[in-house]
């Protein structure tokens, strides 16, 4: 990437992930029943990836729950491979 810097809107059950040949980190988190789930300490994380659940959304493109959309950003040093933690 040239880019030094990133914004990335997300709904849904998409994620975004910044991938340097050094390490991955995730950006975003789903909006599906699961995840709420997992974020309130219901079940665990493993739990949400097999939960029948996880494939209901609380945000969709064109919904009303849509214009809460997460939107990230995140910087890092080009060249370097290293990242910032992201900034919500």
């Amino acid at each position: 990437m040239l880019a030094e810097c990133a914004v990335i809107a997300s709904v849904g059950d998409s994620r975004a992930y910044l991938v340097t040949p050094s390490h991955s980190m995730q950006l975003t988190e789903d909006h599906t029943v699961a995840q709420l789930y997992a974020e309130r300490g219901l079940i665990s994380r493993e739990a949400a990836r097999r939960h029948p659940l996880r494939n209901v959304l609380l945000k969709s493109v064109g919904s009303p729950r849509a214009a809460s959309r997460t939107c990230v950003s995140s910087r890092w040093r080009s060249g370097t491979g290293s990242s910032s933690a992201p900034m919500v």
